[in-house]
Formats: C-alpha cells, structure tokens, sequence
C-alpha cells in the first residue's frame, strides 16, 4: 500500500487512508521527541478530517501518551470497547507497552482472522520479514492476527491490546 524503504525522512507522506495524510517519523519510522509525527497526532488528526470530531484530549499536548487514551475515552468524547467487542472500521485500536508509552492506531479492515490498521510512529517492518504482507508495522495495511469468534486481537510482542475506542 506504500514503498517500504529502509529509511524515511522525518514527516515524508507514506501514503494516505481516507483522504487523511499518513507521515514518516524518522529515518528508522520511530521518534519520541516529535509530536507531529506520533500514532496519536495522526489518530487526532484522522478523526478530525474523516468525521469532524475533536479527540485531542485539552489536558494534553497532540493527543498525551498513547498509553492513556482507553482509560481516557470520555474526555475524548469517544466510547470504551472492551476486549472481547467485534471492532469496526474506523475504531483506535489502544494498545499498552512497547517501550512504556503504547500505541494507537486506526482499524481500516476487519477480516475473520485479521485486522488491517493504518498508523504513525510503529517502526519500519522487515522487507525480509515472513510475514511481509501483513507484519504490525506498516503504516498502512499492518495486520494483526484475529479471532472473529473469540473477537481476540494479537497484539505484537511487547504490546497488550487495552480495548477499542469509537464514536
């Protein structure tokens, strides 16, 4: 859905998901300084340019750490659901860990045994990788294993899914 290359340059557009520019963080797709280019920013900015709602959270700088937005849903304006809830196109998937400040990012396809996210900030997949298709890492197209029955989402290794967040 993008060139995947081996490196970026900070802010370079990767691609676009409804209309919504998705950017490049730095050369390795990872920065904690940056606030432009975070999965949060682009999470905000996304909502804001698909339905025309406001989520950045007034108590924070471009949407706080990733880490809070479930527990953080109703100064969102946005709904808490639970794991275990079949998630919708359009719903942030919040996950904790990874390094300590989590990660969000939007759900773009939901399949019987995989989801589809589109995301800033989540590292660069590896072009030698198995799993090329569907690695957690693209910025737009990143899978994660799914259990349309169990309605488990696999977080990647370091990660636990929180829940889902949606209007």
């Amino acid at each position: 859905m993008y060139n995947i290359k081996t490196s970026y340059t900070i802010r370079e557009t990767l691609g676009t998901v409804n209309g919504t520019i998705v950017k490049a963080s730095n050369p390795n797709l990872l920065n904690k300084y940056d606030l432009d280019v975070q999965c949060t920013e682009f999470c905000c900015r996304y909502y804001a340019q698909v339905y025309g709602k406001n989520i950045i959270n007034p108590n924070t700088t471009n949407g706080g750490h990733a880490k809070d937005w479930y527990n953080t849903a109703s100064v969102k304006g946005l709904q808490k659901i639970p794991i275990g809830n079949t998630p919708r196109v359009g719903d942030i998937l919040c996950m904790e860990g990874g390094g300590g400040n989590g990660h969000v990012a939007i759900i773009i396809e939901v399949g019987t045994s995989l989801i589809k996210v589109a995301q800033q900030n989540a590292g660069i997949p590896s072009v030698n990788a198995s799993n090329y298709d569907t690695h957690w890492q693209h910025a737009i197209g990143g899978g994660l294993l799914y259990n349309s029955s169990t309605k488990i989402i696999t977080p990647p290794n370091g990660y636990t899914v929180e829940g889902l967040l949606r209007l």
